[in-house]
């Protein structure tokens, strides 16, 4: 195997005209694809997103929880099910009331 500067950086030289052409078109064409697929994920990107991400929060939630619902698993021998269960409505509930406490607030620049 060559590890010589020549073979990773060979000497330019210039292309005919045909192949001139054909580069061009395969650069042109690479470009229009990479312009199209950054409008794509600007105009559909957010909307995409918003779909994906409940189940991407369900995942979140099932790795946070996972070492929790081991520890009672083997602590106090609960099922894994029920466990699950009542772990997600505590963490449901502990959210809703810190959002309830928060916009008990008066943060709202609405009167009531």
């Amino acid at each position: 195997m060559d590890t010589s500067a020549d073979a990773y950086f060979p000497d330019p030289r210039p292309l005919p005209p045909g192949q001139r052409r054909q580069l061009w078109a395969r650069l042109a064409i690479r470009l229009g694809i990479f312009l199209s697929l950054v409008l794509f994920l600007c105009l559909a990107g957010r909307p995409l997103l918003s779909l994906c991400m409940p189940f991407a929060l369900a995942l979140l939630a099932t790795w946070l929880t996972e070492p929790l619902l081991r520890f009672f698993h083997r602590r106090w021998n609960i099922p894994r099910g029920i466990g699950a269960i009542v772990l997600i409505l505590l963490l449901v509930g502990a959210l809703g009331g810190l959002m309830g406490v928060h916009l008990d607030k008066d943060t709202t620049p609405f009167p009531r």
